[in-house]
């Protein structure tokens, strides 16, 4: 067998295997505010599942609320607001989370003035020592 028959014999279609990864749109796993959060639904179910490990075939109703009157706090470098959120499952319980959310927005500032000072890493840090 010559060598191109033999390279053609062993690239048919049902040997190949292509890479589409490229292609394919990339998925964003963090809102850029809280309103993406609040009105993509997929942003929602992400965090049930890896939180609450709740699937979302396994969920039947989802109600999300703005928990009080002044709950959104839109700052300079981050918004934040107060969630409450109401699982339905298909079998029927019902689970209640609280959640306080805070959402970096993309900023287009100095890169190298901000990786000297994250300041939203900083207020992280000092929410979870409280």
């Amino acid at each position: 067998m010559g060598t191109f028959a033999k390279y053609k014999a062993e690239n048919t279609c049902s040997n190949m295997k292509l890479n589409l990864s490229l292609y394919r749109k990339s998925r964003q796993r963090i809102p850029n505010s809280i309103a993406q959060l609040i009105n993509d639904e997929r942003y929602i179910f992400h965090i049930l599942k890896e939180i609450y490990n709740h699937n979302r075939d396994g969920v039947e109703k989802v109600e999300l609320k703005k928990d009080g009157t002044h709950c959104d706090i839109k700052g300079n470098l981050s918004d934040s607001a107060r969630l409450r959120i109401c699982v339905k499952t298909v079998e029927g319980v019902e689970h209640y989370y609280h959640w306080f959310v805070k959402v970096q927005p993309v900023l287009h500032i100095d890169k190298d003035l901000e990786s000297k000072f994250n300041a939203f890493k900083n207020e992280i840090e000092f929410y979870s020592k409280i």
